[in-house]
C-alpha cells in the first residue's frame, strides 16, 4: 500500500480524490440509485459452487486498476454486464458475488446479496436477513461488505457507497477493495469515521482469504494532482523512473523508463521503498507523498499558469454547449485556449484525467468533470449541468491561476 499511513480514510487523514459518488452524496444526492434498475430482491435460483469468501475476494484483488471508458462515463465491464451505466460501487460487489467470467471453477451464487446498484435496497435487505453487523456492534471480517455514509447521518439515505472487506487490521482499520472510487476500482484503507455498517454474506468459508497475491500491485494514486501507479502515463513516470535509476533502482528496466507506468516501475520503486526501511504494503511499489519526495527531493506539480491570464465565460459556456456534439477532439473557434486553461485546472483538482486535459475542446467528458467542480463548489441539479457559471469558474480560477471576464 502506498506508504500506508498517507492513505487511511477518517476525519484527520489524507483524503483521496473522491469520486462523483461522494460528491453527489454530501450535497444530498442518493448516488447509488439506479431508478431503472431492477427492483432488488432474491434471486434463488441454485448457485452451480456454492462461492468461498478467499474465491470472490481473490477474484475481486483480480480486478483493481479497471476504470471507466471514458473516465467519469460509468462505462465499464461491471456496468455493461448489469445493463445500463449507472453509479457502480453496488455493482461490483454483486458483479463478484455472480462471478460471470466463471472464475477460478465457476459459481454464479446469486444468493449472496440482492441485484440492486442502490445502496440503501442492499443494506436493508442485509438486515432483513439478519446479516447485518452494525459499525461497533461486532468485528468485521474479510469477504463483508462494507457499507459507508459520508454524511455522518446528517442527510440522505444514510449508505452512499460500499466495497468489499479484503483484511482486517490490529488497529481497527479494514482494508477494502471498492469499485467507483476514483472513478475505478481501488484498494483504500478505511478507518471507521464513515462506516455505517457490514452485511455478511452466507459464504461456504471453509477456505481462507489467501494471502495477497505476489505480482506487482496494479493499482493508481494521485499526489499533487499527479498519477503515479500501474496504468499512469505523463511526464512525472518518466521522471521518477529516471531519479530511481540515477539512485541505482533500475534493474528491473529493460528498455529504460518512459511514461508510462508498467510493472518495472512497480518493483524498482518497491526496491527504493525497501531502502527506505519500509516493508510490507508500504513496499508495495507504488508512492507515498512522503517517499517521492525522499526520491525527487521535492513534490512535482503541473505548472501553474500565469495568474493575470484571463478567460472569456462567453467563449467557454459556447464551447461547453456546442462541442459534446462535434467530432471527438472537435473545438469552438476561438474558445480552445481557454478550454484548455479550464481542463489543466479540472485535472490539478483531480477531476479530467490527463488524456482530456489539453486538447482544447469542451467535450462530454469535460463537461461531466466541471459538473464534478460545481458539485464541490455546493451546487446541485440544474445549477450542477456542467455549464461553466461565474461564481464556480472564478472559484477554479483563484485556485488555479486565471481570471474570469
Amino acid at each position: 500500500m502506498a506508504d500506508q499511513t498517507a492513505r487511511l480514510i477518517g476525519p484527520d487523514a489524507e483524503l483521496e480524490q473522491p469520486s462523483q459518488d461522494q460528491d453527489a452524496a454530501i450535497d444530498g444526492d442518493e448516488p447509488d440509485q439506479d431508478h431503472n434498475a431492477p427492483a432488488p430482491g432474491l434471486h434463488r435460483e441454485k448457485p452451480a459452487v456454492r462461492a468461498r469468501v478467499g474465491e470472490v475476494v481473490d477474484l475481486a484483488r483480480r480486478q483493481l486498476g479497471i476504470g471507466e471508458d471514458p473516465p467519469g462515463s460509468n462505462r465499464n465491464k461491471f456496468t455493461s454486464w448489469y445493463g445500463t451505466p449507472t453509479a457502480w460501487c453496488a455493482i461490483f460487489v454483486r458483479w463478484n458475488f455472480v462471478n460471470p467470467e466463471g472464475f477460478p471453477s465457476g459459481w454464479s451464487d446469486s444468493e449472496l446479496n440482492p441485484n440492486s446498484a442502490y445502496c440503501p435496497a442492499v443494506a436493508k435487505w442485509y438486515q432483513q436477513q439478519r446479516q447485518w453487523i452494525r459499525i461497533g456492534h461486532g468485528a468485521p471480517r474479510p469477504g463483508d461488505q462494507v457499507f459507508f455514509d459520508w454524511t455522518r447521518g446528517r442527510s440522505g439515505s444514510g449508505y452512499n457507497h460500499t466495497g468489499l472487506v479484503e483484511a482486517v487490521h490490529a488497529d481497527g482499520t479494514v482494508t477494502t477493495i471498492e469499485g467507483n472510487w476514483s472513478d475505478g476500482v481501488r484498494r483504500v484503507r478505511r478507518t471507521s469515521y464513515y462506516i455505517v455498517g457490514f452485511g455478511r454474506p452466507t459464504y461456504d468459508d471453509s477456505t481462507p482469504v489467501p494471502p495477497e497475491p505476489t505480482h506487482p500491485a496494479r493499482y493508481k494514486v494521485k499526489i499533487a494532482g499527479l498519477e503515479y501507479g500501474y496504468g499512469a502515463a505523463g511526464s512525472q513516470v518518466a521522471e521518477l523512473g529516471k531519479a530511481l535509476v540515477a539512485k541505482g533502482f533500475g534493474k528491473h528496466y529493460t528498455n529504460g523508463p518512459g511514461p508510462r507506468w508498467t510493472d518495472a516501475d512497480t518493483e524498482n520503486y518497491s526496491d527504493f521503498q525497501k531502502s527506505l526501511g519500509l516493508s510490507g504494503r508500504d513496499a508495495d511499489g507504488v508512492p507515498g507523498p512522503d517517499s517521492l519526495k525522499k526520491l525527487l527531493g521535492h513534490l512535482p506539480t503541473i505548472t501553474p499558469k500565469r495568474p493575470d491570464h484571463i478567460v472569456d465565460l462567453a467563449q467557454l459556456v459556447s464551447a461547453a454547449e456546442q462541442d459534446p456534439a462535434r467530432k471527438q477532439g472537435g473545438t469552438t473557434p476561438g474558445s480552445a485556449d481557454d478550454v484548455r486553461l479550464v481542463e489543466d485546472a479540472l485535472h490539478r483538482e483531480g477531476l479530467l484525467a490527463q488524456t482530456y486535459a489539453g486538447d482544447g475542446s469542451f467535450g462530454s467528458t469535460t463537461v461531466q468533470a466541471y459538473r464534478k467542480w460545481q458539485l464541490r463548489c455546493g451546487y446541485s441539479g440544474k445549477d450542477a449541468d456542467g455549464i461553466p457559471g461565474k461564481d464556480s469558474l472564478t472559484r477554479l480560477g483563484k485556485k488555479y491561476g486565471f481570471t474570469v471576464k
